[in-house]
């Protein structure tokens, strides 16, 4: 039987949305498909030739980010692209199924990958002792992988028979509805907001805690007077940029073995991809709790508790999200931007 079909269609709960400006976002979103899918593209490559990028094992998480983000770019962005134009799904039930699947993977995947950085990170600046016992090569490799676990098990739960899946308009995507439970659709929907929401709070622990570790690195630096004119053990300021001093060589604090300024630097660049995606999902993480605890998902206009423009507006800063990586690796790493433009000037690393 063809679930798809014999089942009652969304769109005659769901208006369409205001097709007014769905061209020009149709337009934008194809040609940062095509931008997005090439940055991430050399984000990868950047990682995999370059040995001083490569030889850090925090980049292996922003090449995990990079793979995320570029089958958004490849899988899920075309196809939104063409059915947003179109106001429909022009393509089979199962590539519809396929695409809300990846659109739920994205959803957990990302946070999931976000909360491992946050703790690479914390565990380096704060626990530095044991962060190259902890994280090496291989056992961060296997971090990167059980970051998709729960993505895949947000599937399988989604796709448990019988099932549909329907392009929506309003949402802008294909969404999987169960209609053997509708309360699992719902439930996976919360769960998936609330593990936005974790993991933005985690993360943002995690940084909290970074930025007050290196704060008081800073104040022992002023309280003990300049380097060099103390003892071997007197500490160093993370942030100095003079070319050529102690400070771009010299642990934070050589006696307790702390971070060393490119470990701070990474944290800082990657505490900025933190921030962007915060600004990014967090309205979309709302959203979803709002319109599936109040009002139990998809229901009438009269009953939603939101403007119908607030849900397209949030996706679609999700989706332009994947694409400001790059522009901060770019902006804030001079090794990335060394090797990006190594690789467009087909040079060697």
């Amino acid at each position: 039987m063809d679930l798809y079909n014999s089942t009652p269609q969304l769109s005659t709960v769901l208006p369409p949305m205001d097709s007014s400006g769905d061209i020009v976002f149709a337009v934008c979103l194809g040609l940062l498909s095509i931008f997005g899918a090439v940055g991430n593209c050399l984000t990868i490559l950047a990682v995999i030739i370059d040995r001083k990028l490569r030889s850090h094992t925090a980049n292996y998480f922003i090449v995990n980010l990079a793979v995320a983000d570029l089958m958004v770019f490849t899988a899920i962005e075309p196809f939104l692209s063409f059915s947003t134009a179109m106001s429909r799904w022009p393509f089979s039930d199962t590539l519809c199924v396929t695409l809300a699947a990846l659109v739920i993977k994205h959803l957990v995947v990302s946070d999931f990958i976000m909360a491992s950085i946050a703790i690479n990170r914390y565990v380096s600046i704060v626990r530095h002792r044991i962060y190259h016992k902890l994280f090496t090569p291989g056992r961060t490799l296997l971090v990167c992988l059980a970051c998709w676990i729960p993505g895949i098990i947000t599937i399988i739960v989604q796709v448990v028979p019988p099932y549909y899946a329907q392009f929506i308009p309003y949402y802008g995507t294909c969404v999987i509805v169960s209609l053997h439970s509708p309360v699992t659709t719902r439930a996976v929907s919360i769960l998936s907001g609330i593990v936005i929401l974790f993991s933005i709070l985690l993360s943002s622990l995690c940084y909290a805690l970074i930025y007050w570790t290196i704060r008081q690195s800073k104040r022992r630096v002023r309280s003990n007077g300049p380097t060099g004119s103390g003892s071997a053990n007197t500490p160093t300021d993370p942030t100095s940029d003079s070319a050529g001093s102690a400070a771009t060589t010299q642990p934070v604090v050589n006696r307790n073995n702390c971070a060393s300024k490119a470990d701070v630097a990474l944290s800082l660049n990657l505490f900025i991809v933190f921030a962007v995606f915060c600004i990014c999902w967090t309205p979309l993480a709302v959203v979803i709790i709002l319109e599936n605890a109040i009002v139990g998902g998809i229901t009438l206009q009269s009953e939603r508790p939101l403007p119908y423009w607030v849900w397209p507006a949030a996706y679609r800063l999700v989706l332009f999200n994947s694409t400001f990586n790059i522009f901060i690796y770019a902006w804030k790493n001079r090794n990335f931007r060394s090797a990006y433009f190594r690789i467009l000037r087909c040079r060697k690393c």
